[in-house]
């Protein structure tokens, strides 16, 4: 990622958005944990915003997709781990078989079936924390799984890129969420929540 890519962000308007995704993240664990009957702990480690698709690498074959429309809040959040995270916390959470170490075509929809449950539960408890707050009006569309072609024909977009740990007993896990807007639907949350400070 170039130097260029990256938005100038408000310090009040990181801190916001960083701890409605953490209120979202916060209500997901519980959700977790009750799954697993485990505890479960989700935070953010880092956020920052870009005007350049994220690097690839960071995201798995496939992500989980929600989209939103709104006046505001309009464009799609993605929630991704690389394939050796996703395996790693499925197993943990014995959403899937022990012995299963990759994506392979034997294991593939039992392995995507789970990866979507837990995507879900993400997604939609973040895409509530910052609906709730800023009090908006909008549809929300079912979650899909994707692949990284999710990410082409986006010129003129914003993406605000997140790194997400997972906390399981003795377990870290690290993941990504990717909040993808045009540039107005970006400045149009980021003055909301500077204003409501």
């Amino acid at each position: 990622m170039q130097k260029d890519d990256y938005i100038s962000i408000d310090l009040d308007f990181k801190d916001s958005i960083q701890e409605l995704i953490n209120i979202g993240l916060g209500k997901a664990a519980k959700v977790i944990s009750e799954l697993a009957d485990s505890y479960v702990t989700l935070g953010v480690i880092n956020l920052y915003p870009s005007k350049a698709i994220p690097p690839l690498p960071v995201f798995s074959s496939y992500v989980v997709v929600q989209e939103v429309s709104g006046s505001i809040l309009n464009g799609k959040t993605v929630f991704s781990m690389i394939d050796d995270e996703l395996i790693k916390l499925l197993k943990h959470l014995e959403l899937i078989d022990s012995d299963y170490d990759h994506l392979g075509i034997q294991n593939l929809e039992l392995i995507l079936d789970a990866y979507q449950e837990i995507g879900n539960i993400i997604l939609g408890n973040i895409i509530s924390s910052i609906v709730d707050y800023i009090d908006e009006r909008v549809e929300i569309k079912l979650p899909y799984l994707s692949d990284k072609k999710i990410f082409e024909d986006m010129d003129e977009k914003t993406y605000i890129i997140v790194e997400i740990s997972f906390i399981i007993d003795k377990l870290n896990a690290n993941g990504n969420l990717c909040l993808i807007n045009d540039l107005s639907s970006y400045e149009q949350l980021a003055q909301k929540l500077i204003n409501m400070e």
